[in-house]
């Protein structure tokens, strides 16, 4: 007890320097008298565990590697590199898996003679292998998701991996065929039919819960309704002499939007509940409003318009461009206009937004302006 003592007030001052060497020398003795503990060395900052993986860290950044880059355009503010995807046909519809590391693409596969849904990954190994497709050439491989010999309609993306499908035998033309709504696992092929739509189906839209479709019979009228996914009788909820076409869905606010026809050949934004009540026209004008996509926190959405030709009425095949518009104060409200997002390019249609709003895909032919329509993917800021 050296230690203590030497530092205590009851020891003097002064202290025999032979008497502190003795002490010293004693407790020396003692020390090498007993074993040496046994202490393992610390491991270097950094090191990473020798277990060797093909799986994809978690704490990675996820990597895009689908796709060529494209010229960003300066008009563009809200988007930031741009990638172009070739899917191998003409493209129609587009949506993002729930992971965000895949896209749904309906697509006119070359020398297809009905539309067909597939996907495509859109990111890579860490050891920079392409998990599909050529990395070196950014063209990534397609699986298909629609059954072989049928027309598939693109809904959504379901938990699990699974997707939400419209189906309808490719050998009857669409308008008279029966369809089925369908519930899809790209992995094992399996399908669930959970409803059977009356008419032509338009499109597909879920919040999680329930199936929302738009059909179209033969005479033309319209018809949404809404289907439990885990089964049940299908509701109206509107129904009529006007067309209903493309329609969005948001879960954080119970609200849907559909596109309604209107009798200049136009087509108008509408909000209503998730339920079809207390439906409000949005915009106004002559354009062509379609595909409307909801901003996951259900404050905006971003859609398809021909308002850009003069605010004249078009055909569904007649090139858009894509716009901003806050759903909580409409066009036809006195709210403020919306905000044009897409410059390049001759078409851009059908936005489809990542799960975490950072990312928008849409069906465009901005990598061959005024050739077939491919998909392309680009970094977006929505915030106002």
């Amino acid at each position: 007890m050296i230690g203590p003592r030497w530092y205590s007030p009851a020891v003097p001052r002064v202290t025999s320097p032979l008497l502190l060497a003795s002490a010293l020398l004693g407790a020396g003795l003692v020390a090498a008298c007993r074993a040496p503990a046994e202490v393992a060395p610390r491991p270097p900052m950094g090191l990473l565990p020798g277990l060797v993986t093909t799986a994809q860290p978690e704490w990675l950044p996820f990597a895009v590697f689908a796709g060529a880059p494209l010229p960003a355009d300066p008009r563009e503010r809200r988007l930031r590199e741009p990638r172009g995807i070739d899917v191998g046909g003409t493209a129609r519809r587009v949506a993002w898996a729930r992971d965000g590391r895949s896209l749904l693409v309906e697509v006119m596969l070359d020398g297809a003679s009905c539309e067909t849904v597939v996907s495509i990954a859109l990111g890579r190994d860490p050891g920079g292998d392409a998990r599909t497709g050529d990395a070196r050439t950014g063209d990534p491989a397609r699986r298909a998701v629609s059954a072989p010999a049928s027309r598939g309609r693109l809904g959504a993306a379901l938990a699990g991996g699974r997707v939400l499908i419209a189906e309808a035998p490719c050998a009857e033309p669409a308008a008279g065929a029966a369809w089925s709504l369908v519930d899809v696992d790209p992995s094992t092929s399996l399908r669930r039919v959970i409803a059977r739509p009356q008419g032509e189906v338009l499109s597909v839209a879920t919040d999680g819960t329930h199936a929302f479709v738009t059909s179209r019979d033969a005479r033309g009228r319209g018809r949404v309704e809404r289907t439990a996914l885990d089964g049940g009788s299908a509701r109206a909820l509107l129904e009529g002499t006007a067309a209903w076409g493309a329609l969005g869905v948001s879960p954080a606010r119970a609200t849907l939007v559909f596109v309604k026809e209107t009798p200049s050949g136009g087509g108008q934004l509408v909000v209503a509940s998730d339920g079809g009540g207390d439906p409000r026209p949005w915009s106004r004008g002559t354009a062509r409003d379609a595909d409307p996509a909801v901003l996951p926190d259900g404050t905006a959405m971003v859609f398809a318009s021909t308002r850009a030709a003069a605010g004249k009425g078009a055909p569904e095949s007649d090139p858009a461009q894509l716009y901003l518009g806050a759903l909580g104060l409409g066009e036809a409200d006195g709210g403020p206009a919306a905000e044009r997002l897409t410059f390049a390019g001759d078409d851009n249609r059908s936005p489809a937004l990542a799960p975490s709003g950072s990312d928008l895909a849409w069906v465009s032919d901005r990598a061959a302006p005024g050739g077939p329509r491919g998909v392309v993917l680009a970094r977006f800021d929505g915030a106002p």
